[in-house]
């Protein structure tokens, strides 16, 4: 992974959790929860992108098809255990 990969990596990722606190945050923590979820989610995407490489939506060696999907899967998980609200 080279670096340019891993800074557009950690911006979706916090591009995703600045949409998801837009949407859901009530107060200024909310918002950190929130990009912190959209970070990880994103990580964890393109960990599961490596595993599996199927190329649907790539800049580069990104996958954002994967990416936005693991954004999703963290934000369902961290409601559910009341991470987020």
């Amino acid at each position: 992974m080279s670096w340019p990969g891993v800074v557009l990596i950690l911006m979706l990722g916090v591009l995703a959790g600045a949409v998801l606190a837009f949407f859901r945050a009530r107060v200024l923590r909310d918002v950190a929860r929130y990009l912190l979820v959209g970070v990880i989610g994103f990580a964890a995407g393109q960990g599961l992108a490596w595993l599996k490489p199927l190329s649907v939506f790539e800049i580069g060696i990104v996958n954002v098809a994967y990416g936005i999907l693991g954004v999703a899967v963290v934000a369902f998980i961290s409601a559910r255990l009341g991470f987020t609200h």
